[in-house]
């Protein structure tokens, strides 16, 4: 697993093995062969701004709601995954657009 810090943002990145992304606080876990590894990375930001301006409520209002969504989220749901408010918001504060499906990172 590789560890990078983002002192601008003062953040963690770990880049691993197992596909999907996590951010817990400070600390963001993004696979490595991600398709578009910066708008991955940029969207898991997204989460790390929510958990900033949510404090202890971040676990609840976003967290929990975000796992039970990528649980459910298949291939054959009608919606896409960005969809859902809790990642169409992390995208927002990441600087992510999604235009016909595809994620566009808004360096």
């Amino acid at each position: 697993m590789d560890k990078n810090y983002d002192k601008d943002r003062n953040y963690y990145i770990f880049l691993t093995k197992n596909s999907g992304g996590v951010s817990l606080g400070k600390f963001t876990f993004s696979y490595y062969k991600a398709i578009d590894l910066d708008c991955s990375i940029a969207h898991e930001y997204g989460h790390t701004k929510q958990s900033r301006y949510l404090g202890p409520l971040y676990l609840l209002v976003v967290g929990l709601p975000s796992l039970i969504w990528a649980l459910l989220h298949t291939s054959k749901t009608k919606r896409s995954y960005y969809d859902f408010y809790t990642e169409s918001w992390a995208n927002k504060l990441g600087g992510v657009k999604e235009e016909n499906g595809i994620l566009i990172w808004d360096k």
